[in-house]
């Protein structure tokens, strides 16, 4: 158990940074948690040389120095029966400030200036907390949902973009370089409940949602009104470093998409046997 002693809500390996490949991390409580699995010969030495190719990455990347902010806890795997040499080591860990903050969701994300690895974690207090993890700090809060934060999903091609799924019956994307929430999806022909779970096609061209309403929404990415806020945001000055909600902006507002381009309706839902 993490020392938390809460469920734990989300767990997530580093897809993104062929040198953080043995990296995951998991969100419980007010915590946020990073690992690494390391062999007891110190074979994390040679991550990045074994390491597959990264979805959204190039070529061979050096591994980042990382500001752990102290010494590794190493904890024994348990294998059922299985020799192993391997361990895992409590790298990195961020605890709210908030104590009545349960974190849900988590996803991995890189800066697109610093190509730092960055973790957001959402949940409860409904807030977005970006941490920088080779810096150790909270890198960036959004905020903007009137719910619970129940998914995050980074867009597969655009680093800077960040997609939120809610209790609050919406979808947000977030421009993480500005600090700016450029789209919400919801509203007539949206969700009439909390958001579960959320998805974004590996081009990028739609974006999928489903919650406790029991439908699933497909939502296009490609129009033009969208296409020219995200073209704004990217060419907006970029947000300092902030560990505190930014200020609410004199921006444009955010494109609202309310129609999906799909919708199936009562998914599962227990029907009357009579």
């Amino acid at each position: 158990k993490e020392e938390h002693g809460q469920p734990i809500y989300a767990c997530a390996f580093n897809q993104l940074d062929r040198s953080l490949f043995r990296t995951f991390a998991t969100v419980g409580a007010n915590y946020a948690s990073i690992y690494e699995l390391e062999d007891e010969g110190g074979g994390d030495d040679v991550a990045a040389d074994e390491a597959p190719a990264a979805a959204a990455g190039g070529g061979k990347k050096k591994r980042k120095a990382m500001n752990w902010g102290g010494s590794k806890a190493a904890t024994k795997i348990q294998t059922h029966g299985k020799a192993t040499s391997a361990r895992l080591l409590v790298v990195q860990e961020y605890r709210d400030e908030d104590e009545d903050e349960r974190f849900y969701a988590l996803a991995w994300g890189a800066d697109a200036r610093t190509s730092n690895a960055l973790l957001a974690v959402g949940g409860e207090q409904r807030h977005i907390k970006l941490i920088d993890v080779h810096e150790g700090c909270v890198h960036g809060v959004l905020q903007g949902h009137g719910g619970a934060v129940h998914d995050l999903r980074f867009h597969p091609a655009q680093r800077a973009l960040l997609f939120s799924g809610s209790a609050d019956f919406s979808v947000r994307l977030w421009h993480v370089g500005a600090r700016d929430c450029v789209a919400s999806f919801a509203g007539d022909g949206g969700h009439l409940d909390a958001i579960f779970s959320i998805d974004v096609r590996l081009d990028g061209a739609q974006l999928a949602s489903c919650g406790a309403d029991g439908s699933i929404k497909l939502w296009d990415l490609q129009g033009e009104r969208l296409r020219r806020r995200v073209d704004a945001a990217d060419a907006a000055p970029p947000a300092p470093p902030c560990a505190q909600p930014a200020p609410w902006l004199d921006g444009p507002p955010p494109c609202v998409e309310q129609r999906p381009i799909a919708s199936v309706e009562s998914i599962h839902l227990q029907r009357d046997a009579g």
